[in-house]
C-alpha cells in the first residue's frame, strides 16, 4: 500500500479535490547530491488528484489516501510497457517478412505502437478500478487527521 498525506482543497458533488506535494526519499538517500530526483523534489509542484467519497472534510484538512501497490504497478506496465512491446514485436516481424528492409521494419514499429497505443487505451478505461481513488472494495482509504 502506498500512503500520501494531502490537503482538501474543494469538494465536489460526488467527492473532494486534494493536493500533495510528490514525497521522495531523498533524505535518507546516499547520492542526493547528484540526483536529478532531489532537484525535481525542490520544486514542489503539487498533484491534484479527484477522490470519490462520501465523506466531506473541511477544506484545508490534511488527509492520507492509500493506493494499491499493486494498481500502480498494472497501471504503469499497461499503459508504458504495452504500446513499447507490441512496436518491438511489430517491427520484428515486420523485418522477418520483408528480409531486413529498413522501411518495413519502421512501418511494422508504428503499426505495432498504434495497435500498442490503442489496446492501453481501452484497457485503461475498462480496468481504471484498480488504481482509481475511490472509498469502494478496491482498498483505498481515506483518514482524516486532527491538529
Amino acid at each position: 500500500m502506498n500512503t500520501e498525506r494531502a490537503t482538501v482543497v474543494e469538494h465536489d458533488t460526488c467527492g473532494i479535490w486534494i493536493e500533495a506535494v510528490q514525497q521522495s526519499a531523498c533524505a535518507s538517500c546516499q547520492s542526493r547530491q547528484g540526483c536529478g530526483q532531489q532537484a525535481l523534489n525542490k520544486l514542489g509542484k503539487p498533484m491534484r488528484l479527484w477522490i470519490e467519497t462520501d465523506q466531506r472534510p473541511a477544506i484545508g484538512r490534511e488527509v492520507a489516501v492509500t493506493i494499491p501497490s499493486g494498481g500502480l504497478a498494472i497501471s504503469a506496465l499497461i499503459l508504458y510497457g504495452l504500446p513499447i512491446v507490441a512496436s518491438l514485436i511489430f517491427a520484428v516481424f515486420a523485418n522477418l517478412l520483408v528480409s531486413g528492409h529498413d522501411l518495413s521494419t519502421a512501418i511494422g514499429a508504428g503499426l505495432g505502437l498504434i495497435l500498442g497505443l490503442t489496446t492501453a487505451r481501452y484497457s485503461a478505461k475498462r480496468w481504471c478500478y484498480l488504481w482509481q481513488p475511490t472509498l469502494s472494495d478496491s482498498g483505498i482509504s481515506v483518514q482524516v487527521y486532527d491538529h
